[in-house]
């Protein structure tokens, strides 16, 4: 992830060496973000609906569950539809792409939160679920904390 936290440049007159792996990037990690938050929305209502009995801690786990699988499922399945929307595009128009996409403030800071909140639920994940074991926990965590980011990243720019 380190795109996330490359540095940028004031003047914006920066050239993208790899603009097309910069956009894959991107939809990479935008496809994650939109896999992590869906399930972090729907999970829980759902699964009160279908089991009033379930405890709090059941639900977290099955929820994180399920946001780790939407994150592995929307990074995978954007890979195809990135190379679908640019296969007919020129290079020039890629390149203007990436560039939009690298000075667009928003992105970046939804990047930047997601990439710190994924790393911060990682390491609660590890310490939290260590009776999932460490990988598991961690990637929970992770997936978890991608999703949160986002919603931070909605919450900043509402009061911003």
């Amino acid at each position: 992830m380190a795109f996330v936290f490359r540095k940028i440049e004031k003047d914006g007159e920066e050239i993208i060496p790899y603009p097309t792996v910069e956009l894959y990037e991107h939809t990479v990690m935008k496809g994650a973000q939109a896999g992590a938050v869906l399930p972090m929305l729907f999970s829980p209502p759902l699964l009160y609906a279908f089991n009033r009995q379930i405890k709090w801690n059941e639900m977290l786990q099955r929820t994180a569950k399920y946001s780790l699988r939407g994150s592995i499922i929307g990074a995978v399945l954007l890979i195809p539809m990135t190379y679908m929307r640019i296969r007919d595009q020129s290079d020039i128009q890629i390149y203007d792409r990436s560039y939009r996409i690298r000075y667009n403030k928003l992105q970046v800071r939804c990047d930047r939160i997601s990439a710190v909140t994924a790393g911060v639920g990682a390491v609660a994940g590890v310490m939290g679920w260590s009776s999932l074991g460490a990988l598991t926990g961690g990637l929970y965590g992770a997936s978890l904390g991608l999703g949160v980011g986002v919603f931070l990243h909605v919450t900043i720019s509402r009061i911003i």
